[in-house]
Order: C-alpha cells, then structure tokens, then sequence
C-alpha cells in the first residue's frame, strides 16, 4: 500500500498523507493543525471529499495541537462528504483533543474511532 503526501512539510504541521485502505482514504495529520495550517489541511480535504461517496479516515493520532482552524477543517470536510453521500471518521486517543471535541460537541457529529488499521501490522 502506497502512501501519498498532499502537502508539504511547514513549521507548524510535519506533514498530511493518504493511503487507499480498501474502500476507505486514511488522512493521517502529524503536527499542529491551526490558523496557519488549516487552510492547507482544508484544501487537501476538499480534494477528497469532491468525490461519489467519500469515505475518509482523518488520524489524528499523531497531532500535537488542533485549534478552531483545524475542527473547523474537519466540520467543512465532513460537511462536503455528506453532501456526497460520504463519510468522514476520525481516529483520536489523545486525551487534550478529546476533550476539545467534546467541549466543542463534535462528538455528537463524527464517528471517533481509538485505533485504525496499521498497514504495516
């Protein structure tokens, strides 16, 4: 399985990859995503989400920081998937962006998954 980059590497956020996992894209986010990034993490999302039913993993298991940028990101990519008769999941078990999902009611909106599938495994 081949791993992509759609952006490329900033002081704030290391890098945003896909990978094609049967009928799922898994977007892992590495870094910060917040008002410098965000605009860059929305866009690449957009690409993905334009398509016939979508269905988008975003791992933010390795984000060090998301602020109201990077969730309204998320909002816009899972609004445009639903549009298409998608989805979007997110893969989160870092305790500071669970409770900021939580405090900003997110959870009731996206599935959150603890884990995802490691490629390698």
């Amino acid at each position: 399985m081949s791993e992509t980059s759609l952006l490329t590497s900033t002081p704030s956020i290391a890098s945003v990859r896909r990978r094609a996992e049967g009928d799922s894209t898994v977007v892992t986010l590495d870094g910060e995503v917040d008002v410098l990034t965000a605009p860059r993490v929305s866009a690449a999302l957009d690409l993905l989400t334009g398509t016939d039913r979508p269905d988008i993993v975003v791992d933010l298991r390795p984000v060090d920081f998301i602020d109201c940028s990077g969730l309204s990101a998320l909002v816009r990519a899972r609004r445009r998937a639903e549009q298409q008769q998608g989805r979007v999941r997110l893969v989160c078990r870092d305790d500071f962006t669970l409770r900021t999902l939580r405090a900003t009611r997110l959870t009731q909106y996206f599935t959150i998954l603890p884990d995802w599938p490691d490629p390698t495994a």
